[in-house]
């Protein structure tokens, strides 16, 4: 133990090497990520908006925009119904994962004071929050959110596929909902024992 410590310092290292997550919820990488899964998100929104709107453009069966393959009238009604439903599927793809990242990015920002704090040493900690509960939490939600939108395009049957996803969205935020709650509690508490004083 002396040996190391000597050796550090000779070598100008920190005494205690730092946790390999420290780095990933410092400031600056919470304001970039904030900013590149928010115009991910945005994107992927914008994305959705533009299928829907094409919707009406393919169901008129008389548009240009989406010829018909042949010339057979009760072709082209059937043609035209599977481009819509497709394009509806696709909306809805593109409207879950942006929602899915946004989930992600507000898991992400609940756990960065959280983990920051469970880092310290433990003389050092200030938030009052039951660790096992807020990170089994977290393990659930980012599973939940991460697994949605996947769920949504492996289920081919367009109504399956939409409520599976949904209850999995669900499930993520009121997963999220309890890690929040922690944090709050933490929060609270922390507070008090500073008001007390």
């Amino acid at each position: 133990m002396v040996v190391r410590q000597k050796m550090s310092h000779f070598l100008g290292l920190p005494a205690k090497p730092e946790h390999w997550a420290k780095p990933y919820i410092s400031q600056a990488v919470l304001l970039c990520l904030v900013v590149l899964f928010i115009s991910a998100g945005s994107a992927l929104l914008g994305c959705s908006i533009v299928s829907y709107r094409s919707i009406d453009t393919c169901s008129d069966a008389t548009s240009t925009d989406c010829a018909c393959p042949s010339g057979k009238e009760t072709d082209c009604d059937r043609y035209h119904g599977d481009a819509a439903s497709s394009t509806r599927h696709n909306a809805a793809i593109y409207s879950v994962l942006s929602q899915a990242i946004l989930q992600l990015l507000a898991i992400y920002c609940t756990v960065v004071p959280v983990l920051n704090d469970y880092l310290s040493s433990k003389d050092a900690r200030k938030l009052n929050v039951n660790f096992r509960v807020f990170f089994v939490s977290v393990i659930v939600s980012t599973t939940a959110a991460i697994a949605a939108p996947l769920t949504f395009g492996a289920i081919p049957a367009e109504p399956q596929g939409e409520m599976a996803s949904a209850i999995l969205a669900f499930a993520s935020s009121v997963f999220s909902i309890i890690t929040a709650t922690q944090l709050a509690s933490g929060v609270l508490k922390l507070d008090r024992k500073s008001s007390n004083r």
